[in-house]
């Protein structure tokens, strides 16, 4: 048989061959000597790379790192048992580890290998300080591990080395530093267990669960890392509780995320407790550059529903979003400082009314270094500038206890009840109370808003009647309010708003008030107009009187005094349109529906108790005026008034035009053409009346009148046919009784005797035959007797005048009557000659109870026609005027009293001695001025003539004059 070629026999032992098992064995023996050998080999090269690392990490951070046994096994990774690291001093403790495991076994060390792809942490126990703006204490010891030239996470180019880090049974304490005057505990995480691992690409993700316990109640924890995004969240929600300025604070937060990539920061479930107020905040997302680790956030936001409750009064603010934006701090508790806080959508429920607030966005900008003044306590020191986008209020009609909670609520109040008029002193003589110039501003909120910058914009207060399903009944609309303070120093306070009603809108203001550095009021400036503000007008006078549909357009320029001893003082345009006034001494009936504008300066000096007002310019419908008032009012004086009216020279029909009809009812119609001026003035010391002056100037004579309207023609008193009717207060229109040229009653002037023309002049209106209708002198005197009787008692008419009221008008003591008095006797003596008016006068006028005529007043008095009187008996009748009553009971005691034989006596000398109607000897002859009156039982007419003396009786006396004017002489009261 064939073996083969022969094996060398020195290639062969001598002895036997060895079996197979026994080279086997021997195999195996000489592998375990080769492991055995590379083992300690592996382990040797293992501890000499581990000690100089951790030399490398004390030399660079100062820690000390001590390690208290190193393992390695022939089959198992690298083991560090009782691992310990101190702080930077070098002697602190801050890091134990019970056992590092690796997977670096001896093969892999010979292999090469110097770092492991797998870490166990078991029975970790660390202490971390960590700062809110993300940094640790631990910075220093991450860095040196990394070793020198380290680049950043994520920075490294080319592939790198999987690592998996597993961490069994940890636990770790975190200090939170870096909040200025805020103490807070320790967070401490027990029973960690995670994993972190890093792939080929640099990837780095990891889990991890523990139990946080901060002060309170443990919570369970979730870690996650992922792609660039940590995570954690807590079961329940972690709490921070801790110390601001001696009251508690607690933070709670229920989960944490940040995408580093992303620079951004969120924050869930987050809510922050401080004393009895909480803030509560669904998601917080926290932005910045992305350029670092640590977070340096520009911009904070919140994106979910953000909730203030405050436990006092039970108010409650819901917030939409929040948006904040940061910036790099210089000082301060935190490296970075807030710039600016928008909140959008913000609703606030005030407790215990029925006030509901809503404001679109607030927009805070906040001074450069603001840490200080919130710290501090003073938030409006901190602000900069604070604008409020779309604010509503909505308060009900039926609950005003609401504002008592708001800012400027009496301000607010005082508007909605539409101005209740402003006391008057009661007593005599009170002085003009001081303008409270600088009250409110010193010492009120807008002498402590700074450097503020306010701004309000589409703003809206709505009250809404609660019972009609929550309607607007009345409101401000477009509500703009700004604050602002110029480079002097000077702050600018202004607003404007629409008025609106459920019809629209029905008013608008515009107000601006500038107020120095002092807090003292410089300036106020501003417009109202509207329908809303002419009947709050109307509030401060029980005599103004606007109609639906009134309105009113002011614009006024207020300037406080410039210096001691110098006026307040106001300048403006006034305007409005459907206004009137009642008042019974001046219409019966109320004006209604005057339209026009007026330019004036109001100055008041409350030093010298005087106010003045200047009208520049004055329109009332077409007619154009200027004029002035002054009051002067003395403590324990009743004051002093000067007035004056101007009318320059303008077409007459445009002030006819421009008289309301409810003053002229009579001349409803009338029409003039041509042109008129005129000048008033009036002055008053009222506890001086005795010298009030009265002086009117003007020309009228160009004015021609071409109506008088359809009741009233003033050629018909010419006619042979006209009739008239008296019309008495009580009785109104006497059927029963008629006079003029068309009656029976009518006494020719041919028939009168001169003397009863004389005596009708001297008692009623001495200068008859010289004006033209009106004295002015007589309207003068009256103002002196109706001021010191505090009540009407003279009215200063002309016979022009009496003949007119008494054909044409009512006996109402009424400035409209008087009005139209005076305009039908100008034109009355423009148509009528003298005599006309006197005679017409003489035979129409009441001589006492349905005595109307001098025809009725002869036969009933004396039994007489007028044409047979004597001179004292004319006196008797002319002088009954104008208390034809009183002088009636004098007949009714067919006697004169010692009062009316004066008034006869003196009535009889002024016919003589300025009129020349009787002579000396009529006067002496009449003495004892007794007339011989009718007796009631004797007929009407007596057949009794005058003849006239020839020469005075012996011993007659002449009568003593009395003193004064007879129109100052009044009757004894019967």
């Amino acid at each position: 048989m064939d073996t083969g070629p022969a094996r060398p026999r020195f290639l062969l032992p001598a002895r036997r061959r060895w079996p197979r098992w026994a080279w086997a064995l021997t195999g195996v023996v000489t592998a375990l000597a080769v492991l055995g050998l590379g083992a300690s080999v592996a382990a040797s090269m293992a501890q000499g790379e581990l000690r100089a690392r951790l030399d490398t990490l004390e030399q660079r951070t100062g820690r000390r790192v001590v390690v208290g046994r190193i393992e390695l096994g022939v089959t198992t990774g690298l083991v560090l048992r009782d691992v310990r690291v101190t702080r930077p001093d070098g002697v602190s403790p801050q890091i134990a580890v019970a056992e590092v495991r690796t997977d670096l076994t001896p093969l892999a060390v010979l292999s090469g290998r110097r770092r492991p792809d797998h870490v166990t942490l078991a029975g970790l126990e660390a202490a971390v300080a960590a700062r809110v703006d993300g940094g640790h204490d631990l910075e220093d010891l991450v860095e040196a591990l990394r070793g020198p030239g380290a680049k950043a996470p994520g920075a490294e180019a080319g592939p790198a080395r999987p690592l998996t880090v597993e961490v069994e049974g940890g636990a770790l304490d975190v200090t939170l530093a870096g909040v200025r005057d805020v103490s807070l505990p320790r967070l401490r995480l027990r029973d960690v267990s995670g994993r972190l691992a890093r792939d080929e690409e640099r990837r780095v993700s990891a889990r991890a669960q523990a139990r946080v316990d901060a002060g309170a109640e443990p919570v369970a924890g979730r870690f996650e890392w992922d792609a660039g995004v940590a995570r954690a969240e807590f079961a329940s929600g972690l709490s921070v509780r801790g110390v601001h300025a001696g009251r508690p604070v607690v933070a709670s937060v229920g989960g944490v995320s940040r995408a580093v990539g992303e620079g951004a920061t969120e924050l869930a479930d987050v809510s922050v407790t401080l004393g009895d107020a909480t803030l509560a905040v669904g998601r917080l997302v926290a932005t910045d550059d992305g350029a670092s680790v640590v977070p340096r956030p520009e911009r904070v936001r919140a994106v979910e529903a953000a909730k203030v409750v405050a436990a006092r009064g039970g108010r409650r603010l819901e917030v939409a979003e929040v948006e904040l934006a940061l910036a790099p701090a210089d000082d301060g508790p935190l490296p970075v400082r807030p710039t600016r806080v928008v909140a959008r959508d913000v609703k606030l429920a005030p407790g215990g009314g029925a006030a509901r607030i809503r404001v679109g966005a607030v927009a805070v900008d906040l001074v450069e270094a603001p840490w200080a003044p919130l710290i501090a306590g003073e938030p409006l020191d901190a602000l900069k500038a604070v604008t409020v986008s779309g604010p509503e209020l909505r308060l009900s009609v039926h609950d005003r206890s609401a504002l008592q909670a708001m800012p400027g609520h009496r301000l607010l109040s005082t508007f909605l009840d539409a101005a209740q008029p402003a006391a008057v002193a009661g007593t005599e003589g009170a002085p003009l109370p001081a303008l409270p110039v600088r009250a409110g501003f010193e010492d009120g909120l807008l002498a402590r808003l700074g450097e503020l910058a306010l701004e309000v914009r589409d703003g809206r207060l709505l009250m809404v009647d609660d019972a009609a399903g929550g309607q607007g009944v009345f409101g401000l609309d477009q509500l703009g309010v700004t604050v602002a303070r110029r480079a002097d120093g000077t702050r600018v306070v202004a607003s404007d708003a629409l008025i609106v009603r459920a019809s629209g809108a029905t008013g608008a203001f515009e107000l601006s008030v500038s107020v120095g550095r002092d807090g003292a009021l410089q300036q106020v400036q501003g417009q109202v107009r509207g329908k809303d503000f002419a009947h709050i007008v109307s509030r401060f006078s029980d005599h103004l009187v606007v109609e639906p549909d009134a309105e009113v357009d002011v614009r006024f320029d207020y300037r406080p005094p410039e210096g001691p001893g110098r006026p307040h003082k106001a300048v403006g345009t006034a305007k409005v349109r459907d206004f009137g006034f009642q008042s019974w001494r001046i219409s019966h009936a109320p004006v209604r529906g005057l339209e026009g504008e007026v330019g004036f300066t109001v100055e008041v000096e409350p030093e010298r108790h005087r106010a003045r007002l200047q009208l520049e310019s004055m329109r009332l419908g077409q007619a154009r005026l200027t004029g002035s008032l002054t009051l002067e009012r003395p403590p324990g004086q009743r004051g002093k008034v000067d007035a004056r009216v101007s009318m320059p020279r303008q077409r007459c029909d445009r002030v006819a035009e421009a008289i309301p009809e409810v003053l002229v009812p009579r001349l409803a119609g009338w029409r003039l053409r041509g042109e008129m001026q005129f000048d008033a003035l009036l002055t008053v010391d009222l506890d001086k009346p005795a010298e009030l002056e009265l002086k009117v100037d003007g020309d009228v004579e160009r004015c021609e009148v071409l109506s008088l309207g359809r009741e009233i023609d003033l050629e018909a008193l010419r006619g042979r046919g006209f009739v008239h009717h008296p019309v008495e207060p009580t009785r109104g229109r006497l059927e029963h009784v008629k006079v003029g040229p068309g009656t029976r009653e009518w006494v020719a002037s041919h028939l009168l005797p001169d003397f009863v023309k004389a005596a009708a002049i001297v008692t009623e209106d001495r200068n008859f035959l010289n004006h033209k209708g009106v004295r002015w002198e007589l309207v003068a005197r009256a103002l002196k007797l109706d001021l010191e009787k505090e009540r009407f008692v003279y009215g200063g008419s002309t016979i022009t005048q009496q003949l007119v009221k008494n054909l044409y008008l009512t006996r109402e003591k009424t400035l409209a009557r008087k009005l139209e008095e005076l305009i039908i006797s100008w034109q009355m003596e423009r148509v009528l000659t003298k005599d006309e008016i006197l005679t017409m006068y003489i035979n129409v006028i009441e001589y006492g109870p349905d005595l109307y005529g001098i025809k009725r007043a002869s036969r009933h008095y004396f039994g007489k026609l007028p044409w047979e009187l004597s001179p004292l008996e004319a006196a008797f009748i002319m002088g009954l005027k104008p208390y034809p009553h009183a002088g009636y009971k004098q007949w009714e005691a067919q006697t004169l009293n010692h009062w009316w034989v004066k008034r006869v006596s003196h009535v009889m000398d002024m016919m003589q001695r300025r009129e020349k109607a009787i002579t000396e000897t009529e006067v002496l002859a009449a003495a004892p001025y007794q007339p011989l009156f009718r007796k009631p039982e004797e007929p009407l007419w007596l057949g009794r003539e005058y003849l006239r003396p020839t020469e005075p009786p012996p011993g007659a006396e002449r009568p003593t004059p009395i003193e004064g004017e007879l129109e100052d002489r009044l009757p004894p009261s019967p």
